[in-house]
């Protein structure tokens, strides 16, 4: 009879092991294929940025152009996949925040989902994300997009500069004020409020040299703020014609330093 009642009981340790050894599988195989969506997600941000000129929401994503309309972005061990563009900010909300996995992972007694985590945290998958994980609030823990392209990260930061409150037009027009465009495959303009352009590298931007519309844009200092000091000023159809932007006195201690834009014979 106790020979009975230990084989029995060896079976059911078994049965029991077993099946926690199948769900551990399964939740191994849900987290790569969780980040696998998020990975294309992330490519896709990208191609949008390149192509549109634009941030998008996640449904502007679910297009044959990008993910396909088909691509899920429900999540069974969080909520629904979502881009936290809100602050204009290149990320997807942490997605493993349930409570059933939250608070197993905040108990300091307890393993139990830490294998998960771990795997889920790990950049060994990952290329195109990359985790920033809060121990002390896993919900406000979020995944970064690292853009790969510099025409991206420079399209990016044009998105989230004032000067762009009108977002970037697909095609350039004289008729834009005080707007960005693009205006092909490796230059964006920009159009001040006088109708006048500087048009920039898209994978250079501000670290480049520019060309202007005409001779007028360069009496406008304000255009040429942010440009690299040493950048030359090309003007449009004027190929021997060119300035240089140079500090006045580039050895002062005065952080309020002046440039100026100087003709280059």
């Amino acid at each position: 009879m106790i020979r009975i009642l230990l084989i029995s009981l060896l079976i059911l340790v078994s049965s029991f092991a077993n099946e926690s050894l199948i769900l551990q599988k399964q939740n191994i195989l849900y987290i790569q294929n969780l980040i696998d969506k998020e990975e294309k997600i992330a490519q896709s941000f990208e191609n949008y940025l390149l192509t549109e000129f634009a941030i998008p929401k996640i449904s502007d994503l679910q297009t044959d152009e990008y993910l396909g309309e088909n691509f899920s972005i429900e999540n069974m061990m969080g909520d629904s996949l979502a881009l936290d563009t809100e602050t204009y900010q290149i990320r997807l909300k942490y997605a493993i925040s349930k409570d059933t996995y939250i608070k197993k992972i905040t108990d300091e007694n307890s393993d139990e989902y830490d294998y998960l985590i771990q795997l889920y945290n790990r950049d060994l998958y990952r290329n195109y994300t990359k985790v920033e994980f809060n121990t002390k609030k896993p919900k406000e823990s979020y995944l970064w997009f690292d853009l790969k392209s510099q025409e991206a990260n420079n399209i990016y930061k044009i998105l989230k500069s004032t000067k762009a409150n009108k977002g970037i037009a697909k095609n350039c027009s004289s008729e834009l004020i005080e707007q960005y465009c693009n205006n092909n495959l490796k230059t964006i303009r920009y159009y001040d409020a006088a109708g006048m352009w500087i048009e920039y590298d898209k994978r250079d931007y501000l670290n480049g040299n520019v060309t202007v519309s005409s001779d007028s844009i360069r009496l406008i200092p304000s255009n040429f703020n942010d440009l690299k000091v040493g950048a030359y000023i090309f003007v449009k159809d004027k190929e021997a014609k060119r300035y240089i932007k140079y500090e006045e006195n580039p050895i002062s201690s005065d952080t309020t330093k002046k440039f100026k834009i100087l003709k280059v014979e």
